[in-house]
């Protein structure tokens, strides 16, 4: 088995595949790949499985050697990606060979950085998943020394290339009406689809958060389950839009669902950005 050495870190880099599908039942989160769709695009540009494992990084990449070749798939929305010192072109399969030094550079659009590599990331599986997670795995994010093993597989290095389509993302998030949408009186509905609203600077793998300045006296509800993509209200009119880390139970009304393509969307706006809120379906309640 082949192994590239972490050189430096980055920050909050971590294995994600496809997550934990099955065990919310007994409390473990769900986690996988914030960015669900450009995980799976790289790996289908290696001619991997959408199961397989993708290395994920938070606004500024890794710094990588490797010991045996690879080759790789890098997310479009970074500045630079370097082989040894030297800038290479990202836009297509990158080669790289015995003892080469990988340097992933800075976001310019988003917030999480993707790396695939051919046949795919080989760490621990935990209950069926190489997600990392803390108190699941025995590590929840990648440090200075720290080896991802890989298997050293042939690819096709003119297999594919991106387009400038496949960077594009839209600021309109759509979601269904939640298990307690019902609750909100007429003029909250109305409002929270109307208001521009602001991602936090306060954000994190869990949940992101938005002010919408409408407090309304709602009735906490008894602890029930939630899932990524939820949106939960709370008593000073904040939204909390869960992730993939998402705890599997809240007390929070759960007034809106994010459909999987919004929650892409969502997970790769910056803080500062604005968004608004786009309803899918309207009840008849």
């Amino acid at each position: 088995m082949a192994k590239a050495t972490i050189i430096h870190p980055g920050f909050y880099s971590s294995i994600q595949d496809l997550g934990r599908l099955n065990y919310r039942n007994i409390g473990v989160p769900q986690s996988g790949a914030m960015d669900m769709e450009t995980a799976t695009m790289l790996n289908k540009s290696l001619g991997n499985t959408p199961e397989d494992a993708i290395l994920e990084m938070i606004t500024i990449g890794v710094t990588l050697i490797f010991n045996a070749s690879a080759y790789l798939s890098v997310s479009q929305n970074v500045d630079q990606v370097y082989v040894n010192d030297f800038s290479v072109d990202f836009s297509k399969i990158v080669k790289i060979k015995n003892g080469d030094h990988l340097k992933i550079g800075r976001v310019t659009t988003g917030n999480f950085i993707y790396v695939a590599i051919a046949g795919g990331w080989q760490t621990e599986k935990v209950l069926g998943s190489r997600s990392m997670y803390a108190g699941i795995t025995n590590v929840s994010r990648l440090s200075v020394d720290d080896f991802i093993a890989y298997e050293s597989v042939e690819c096709d290095v003119d297999l594919f290339r991106f387009r400038e389509s496949d960077t594009t993302k839209s600021n309109l998030i759509s979601v269904f009406e939640g298990p307690e949408f019902h609750l909100l009186p007429e003029a909250i509905k109305k409002a929270i689809f109307e208001k521009e609203l602001i991602v936090s600077k306060s954000w994190n793998r869990m949940a992101f958060n938005a002010s919408t300045d409408l407090k309304v006296d709602l009735q906490q509800i008894k602890t029930a389950p939630v899932t990524p993509g939820m949106v939960q209200f709370t008593p000073n009119g904040e939204l909390l839009f869960l992730m993939r880390d998402a705890q599997t139970t809240g007390g929070y009304p759960r007034i809106l669902q994010l459909t999987e393509d919004a929650l892409v969307t969502m997970v790769q706006l910056q803080p500062g950005s604005s968004f608004q809120l786009k309803r899918k379906f309207k009840s008849s309640k």
